[in-house]
């Protein structure tokens, strides 16, 4: 007999027993699969590392199992001895007294008289090797007649095979109307496991990730570009809050100070903030008087931070599981989110592996538009016009501005003073080679005409092009390498403003005349 619960009653304890093994909110696998579990359903579960598989397990047992009826009520198989005893270990955790179920682990003690001690206590739940399980249902110590809730904890593939056959010979000693709920990396496999009985409902959990968070990267050829690539993907995303991860306190704290040189309401917590600290800083950022909040991956499992839609890592943790594990802490389970991993070419490896091993879908994305990095800029000063300036003050350089400067000269003025105070540049990652062209302002030649005449000969995009300088009867235009010989062999010659132009590599001395 397993008991029943409201659904408020029910959301009220897997919260209590999260809270005591050390969880700050429930997990996408345990809000999707407690439920079900409780709804008594036959499961295959979807799932990988990291996502709070043994505490989903442990959680649903205890709120069904009524431990004043006899018998054996649930039992749980594994194929790794260790796995026994951290499913033992956490148990401890969930089940406090006056709860005090039963569980008794077998298969990581070499001594089976201790076991045989243990199984005569009477056990609620059983975990245990397959193969040692076997063992004692062969002698007759172990009777599952009456148990109500099978699980099964599969392993990777190189284990399947012998694992395969010894479950389904422990599921033939079970009563047909026993629940089973499995957890697999590759669902191909459980549905064997699942062809006795009632037929499963597959949950995927890496499904209901792909349709909840977005992963990306965007890749730079070194560490040294990353800081300027943040900054660039903030004022581009500004309307998000955001939380930037990275591995060392050094590395956070050089992040915090470029930001905040920016403008950003940003801080940083680290193994080295104390705890009154930190809880003061998640106050800022839950509030939403922080924009960007900065922490080492560490520190995650001590906050509790909610409504968390965005997050960039600054650099990536050296193990997949811990990526994982990293959105599992902070994003919302049922709140769209996306995760952006600024990465070089060696830690594209830890991306692979996501890819590979866990089935992930992580796209390459592309450096932020430049006309989204600027407008970005541009909220952020009207913002602090709005929220941090005197008006006083300002109606004095108002003033001045109506008096000094023509109306039609107005707006370019404004463009000006912008661009200036950005320190806008045009840029690229890319190594450029500078280009002579044998027209200038004589022929009423400005800059975005060249930027035209370039990127439409050679399909380069606005960000790839470099400086130009214009001057009375040439120019110069920064241009990728590789793209040089072509601009030459394409322009040398060809008809612009109504004469024929020289396109040639262009020389450093001239390059700096009128410099």
């Amino acid at each position: 007999m397993l008991k029943k619960y409201s659904q408020r009653e029910a959301d009220r304890k897997i919260i209590s027993f999260l809270k005591n093994a050390g969880y700050k909110k429930p997990t996408i696998l345990q809000k999707k699969v407690i439920p079900e579990i409780l709804k008594g359903k036959n499961l295959i579960i979807h799932t990988q590392d990291g996502e709070g598989k043994t505490a989903t397990f442990l959680i649903s047992l205890l709120l069904k199992i009524d431990h004043t009826k006899e018998g054996i009520k649930a039992i749980i198989l594994t194929s790794d001895p260790k796995t026994v005893r951290k499913i033992e270990n956490q148990f401890r955790f969930f089940s406090p007294p006056p709860l005090a179920l039963n569980l008794v682990a077998v298969g990581y003690d070499k001594n089976i008289k201790k076991e045989l001690y243990r199984l005569t206590g009477k056990p609620d739940i059983i975990v245990g090797t397959t193969s040692r399980i076997i063992d004692h249902i062969r002698r007759e110590n172990i009777r599952l007649h009456k148990t109500e809730v099978l699980v099964v904890d599969c392993p990777e593939d190189s284990e399947w095979e012998g694992f395969e056959k010894d479950v389904l010979y422990i599921i033939s000693k079970l009563a047909k109307k026993t629940q089973k709920v499995i957890f697999t990396h590759y669902i191909r496999d459980a549905v064997q496991l699942d062809s006795i009985g009632r037929k499963a409902k597959i949950i995927s959990i890496p499904d209901i990730h792909q349709q909840l968070i977005e992963h990306r990267y965007i890749e730079v050829s070194d560490h040294s570009q990353k800081p300027k690539l943040l900054v660039d993907l903030l004022f581009a995303e500004q309307k998000r809050q955001t939380v930037v991860m990275c591995k060392t306190p050094t590395t956070a704290i050089s992040i915090d100070r470029k930001l905040k040189a920016q403008g950003f309401r940003c801080k940083s917590i680290t193994s080295k903030t104390v705890l009154e600290k930190q809880r003061e800083i998640q106050e800022q950022y839950q509030s939403g008087d922080l924009e960007v909040l900065i922490l080492t991956g560490n520190q995650i499992v001590n906050l509790v931070l909610s409504n968390i839609s965005n997050v960039i890592y600054f650099q990536l943790p050296g193990k997949p599981e811990i990526y994982i594990k990293n959105y599992n802490l902070l994003l919302e389970s049922d709140k769209k989110s996306r995760i952006t991993s600024l990465i070089t070419e060696e830690e594209l490896i830890i991306l692979k592996q996501l890819q590979e091993l866990k089935g992930m879908n992580i796209r390459k994305a592309e450096y932020p538009e430049e006309i989204e990095v600027i407008k970005g800029k541009i909220g952020q000063i009207v913002k602090r016009i709005r929220e941090e300036e005197d008006p006083d003050e300002l109606n004095q350089y108002k003033k001045l501005y109506k008096k000094h400067v023509p109306i039609f000269l107005r707006s370019y003025f404004t463009a000006y003073l912008l661009k200036e105070y950005l320190g806008y540049k045009k840029g690229t990652t890319k190594n450029l080679q500078s280009i002579f062209v044998s027209i200038g302002k004589n022929r009423k030649v400005y800059p975005k005409d060249l930027a035209r005449l370039f990127s439409s000969s050679l399909k380069l995009k606005s960000n790839e092009i470099g400086n130009i300088k214009i001057f009375d009867s040439y120019s110069f235009i920064d241009i990728p390498q590789e793209y040089s010989e072509k601009a030459i062999e394409l322009l040398d010659g060809k008809e612009f403003r109504g004469r024929k132009i020289t396109v040639n590599y262009a020389r450093k001395k001239d390059n700096n005349k009128g410099d």
